[in-house]
């Protein structure tokens, strides 16, 4: 496997900084058992966070007490002592186990609830946040310095670069406590500890690099950012309840990067196009090898916000994934970011302004099945039709379904959907056509969700018969594509492509 470029000063983890480290422990090492509490905790510590790195310390917690005192994350919390929350969650251990423990500042380790055992969801009353969970989130963050510590890059790591193709892996129990952090504001993002050199000497803007930085859903009400924040407490409830499913195996996140050179010709590739299944279920497959994530060029959008488009949930459902946002920079054309390991925690209902938590995902639910690779991949914004777009995202796609040779998907099959489409303005068609390009290519085949839509089913599936019928090859695809002529991309394409293709085909699309 290579390894990640070092033209780039290492990213170094908070903890990294003692004296830091040092008010951080003293903070969290005693009991925290009230709104109160919890809430003056969250501020200083982001609050000294961030000041480990700026002249400045940025005040973002203040200023959102303002206007709303952070009033998302007490209405998430406030809604595990309900019961609502009792019918979706397992209760783990005895309440008076969980009560008795108490957490150690410098040796806490995962010994809060450290029985597995979990019993059956809604029989009986889940545990109080400030006298279970929260604990166990306290004990995940001081525990940090000691995984960071067994890991052989603890102390830093290489980021994923730009034009380069690297892999980092982080073990699950750093990921866990990581994000235990996060839960408290501890973190400092690259493009932070970039900006405090004396000199900018590398010649890119700090919001290339993301942040997992939770305070912009802290502070909001809105219903969305709710929502993920059980979502993210849930991560927390999971190793709780099941630390042997939380805690063992790491996540690897891959960036691919290929050289324009080594593309194939598409115009000429005689290879026949892959089996597709075209259906309105959802992505989330059992048994798929690969899962694509509808991703921008700044994975999750480099920041985490009260959102919940295709990849703002897939990232709450599988929260390592998170992680990747600390040291990946933004993805260029010929790259994508192939992520393996990250288990599935939580389940959910709806999309955008309806997504809701719907309960944990446990290793009962998980079983033996494998965990899929997530394939990020941006694509371009609006001008789709122009041709040097159109090879773009074909290549895009490639790049991503190839993934990452020294470490293949268990299974030859790729989840997808409407990629680029939705905020991203793309043409369902076209982008089913270049992902049938990019899974032929690579060897795919394919499950093509249309996310309940009857009518783009039926178009599809007539498409993708006809193509079938006439056993295409992946350069009759192309061509078939690449012979639409618009007269200019301020047109509506939907009806011209459609005839387009109907007329190519000797189809009917109504």
């Amino acid at each position: 496997m290579s390894k990640a470029v070092s033209s780039l000063p290492p990213f170094r983890f908070v903890p990294s900084y003692s004296d830091h480290w040092s008010f951080v422990a003293s903070v969290l090492s005693k009991p925290i058992s009230s709104w109160k509490q919890l809430r003056e905790a969250v501020n200083v510590i982001h609050q000294r966070a961030y000041s480990v790195v700026r002249t400045q310390p940025r005040n973002v917690v203040l200023e959102y007490e303002k206007a709303a005192p952070l009033v998302g994350l007490q209405e998430a919390i406030d809604w595990f002592g309900t019961p609502a929350a009792t019918s979706v969650l397992p209760v783990p251990v005895t309440s008076s186990t969980l009560c008795s423990e108490s957490v150690q500042a410098n040796s806490a380790t995962d010994s809060t609830a450290s029985s597995s055992a979990a019993s059956t969801v809604g029989s009986q009353h889940a545990p109080s946040f400030y006298d279970a969970v929260l604990p166990k989130i306290q004990a995940l963050a001081l525990r940090l310095p000691r995984v960071l510590a067994e890991w052989e890059n603890g102390t830093g790591l290489q980021v994923l670069q730009a034009g380069h193709t690297a892999s980092v892996t982080v073990p699950n129990p750093v990921c866990l406590s990581l994000l235990a952090n996060a839960f408290f504001g501890n973190q400092v993002d690259y493009a932070d500890q970039i900006a405090a050199l004396p000199q900018p000497p590398f010649g890119f803007a700090p919001v290339e690099w993301g942040q997992i930085d939770w305070l912009l859903v802290y502070g909001s009400s809105y219903r969305v950012g709710v929502e993920r924040i059980k979502c993210f407490i849930s991560t927390f409830y999971m190793a709780l309840c099941f630390p042997d499913y939380m805690e063992k195996g790491a996540v690897t996140f891959h960036r691919s990067f290929l050289d324009v050179s080594r593309f194939p010709r598409w115009e000429t590739l005689n290879v026949p196009i892959s089996p597709v299944n075209i259906h309105t279920g959802a992505m989330e497959i059992p048994g798929i090898g690969m899962f694509v994530d509808f991703a921008n060029a700044d994975l999750h959008i480099g920041s985490i916000i009260p959102s919940a488009t295709q990849e703002e949930i897939l990232f709450s459902v599988r929260p390592y994934l998170f992680i990747g946002m600390l040291f990946s920079q933004r993805m260029r054309d010929h790259e994508a970011i192939i992520m393996s390991g990250a288990p599935q925690t939580v389940k959910y209902t709806g999309y955008s302004n309806t997504f809701k938590f719907a309960g944990i995902f446990s290793p009962t639910e998980a079983g033996d099945l494998p965990i899929p690779q997530i394939v990020a991949i941006d694509a371009v914004m609006l001008v789709q039709f122009n041709k040097e777009c159109i090879i773009r995202d074909i290549e895009k796609a490639y790049v991503g379904f190839r993934g990452d040779p020294s470490n293949p998907p268990h299974a030859n099959t790729i989840s997808t959907g409407g990629w680029g489409c939705g905020a991203f303005g793309g043409d369902i068609r076209l982008k089913f056509l270049q992902q049938v390009i990019a899974a032929s290519a690579s060897g795919l085949r394919m499950e093509f969700s249309t996310w309940g839509d009857q009518g783009i089913l039926r178009e599809l599936s007539a498409i993708n018969q006809a193509m079938q019928r006439a056993s295409y090859t992946v350069r009759d695809v192309y061509n078939l594509v690449m012979s639409y002529e618009p007269y200019s991309e301020d047109d509506d394409h939907t009806p011209a492509f459609r005839r387009h293709l109907a007329r190519t085909l000797r189809i009917s699309l109504s």
